[in-house]
Formats: structure tokens, sequence, C-alpha cells
């Protein structure tokens, strides 16, 4: 919302005036403007789920003259979630902490949504909890159909 602001899109402008590669704003202004956030999230979540299964994957987008093809490797991709992924660990730690256990206690760990996917994310609980603990479930429909093994 923030974005769609009369003060930010005339800050944008006035920065167009004054900016030497105009591209880029150029770019953000159109997909301000034509409110292409969300067409934008898609395609960057479906090269998301393409690095779950793939080792790349190319993000496309092409609308109101905003054009682009970027390639993105799993690496780049878990260096970008690191931050994430360290603080799914720290809750992990809280949480045994809290409740005055340790993941020898834990008999098994049910991974689900689409994050589960996500082989980093994997690893974290097999690293954790061990590779026999760690059950991944249908992703998209066990919350809404109830986790029952």
């Amino acid at each position: 919302h923030v974005l769609h602001e009369p003060k930010t899109i005339n800050f944008l402008q006035k920065m167009l005036a004054v900016n030497r590669n105009v591209r880029p704003l150029k770019n953000l202004l159109n997909l301000i403007e034509g409110n292409y956030g969300f067409l934008l999230f898609q395609k960057i979540d479906e090269a998301k789920q393409r690095l779950s299964t793939e080792q790349s994957a190319t993000i496309k987008f092409a609308s109101r003259g905003i054009h682009f093809k970027e390639q993105l490797t799993r690496r780049e991709f878990e260096n970008l979630i690191a931050k994430d992924i360290e603080a799914i660990r720290l809750t992990i730690d809280e949480t045994l902490q809290a409740a005055k256990l340790t993941p020898k206690h834990i008999h098994a760990v049910a991974l689900t949504g689409g994050s589960s996917k996500v082989p980093c994310v994997q690893d974290l609980f097999r690293r954790i909890f061990g590779e026999k603990k760690v059950i991944l479930i249908d992703s998209f429909t066990s919350v809404a159909g109830g986790l029952v093994q």
C-alpha cells in the first residue's frame, strides 16, 4: 500500500529526473502503477517451487514495458533465505527449551506447507531430529484435511 501513495510515486518520478540509470526506476513505476506486484510475486513463487526439485530456475516477467529474465540457482536462493532458516532453527531451539525437551524426546516431526518442500528446510529438521523422524506430508492439503497417520 505504501508504494501506491502519491508521496512514493512523486519521489520515484523526481528520482527519474536526476538519475542516469532510469530503466529500473521506470520498471518500478510501471509495476506500481500497473498493479503488477502480485503477478511478479507469482512468477517468483513459481521459481521457488521449481528450485525445490531443480538446481536452477528462471524468473521471466513481461508486462507493461517491464521485461526481465533472471536465472536463480538453488544455492543463490538458499543464500537469500539463510536468515529465515536461522530463524526457524532458533524457534526450534526455543520451543524445545521451553518444553524442557531435547530432539531425542521427539518421536516424529511432520513437515507440511509450501516451505516444507524447500530442501534446506528439510535438511535443517533432519540435522536436528534425525532422518527417520522427519515425515513429509502432502504440503498443500494436510492442514485442511488434518494430520492423520
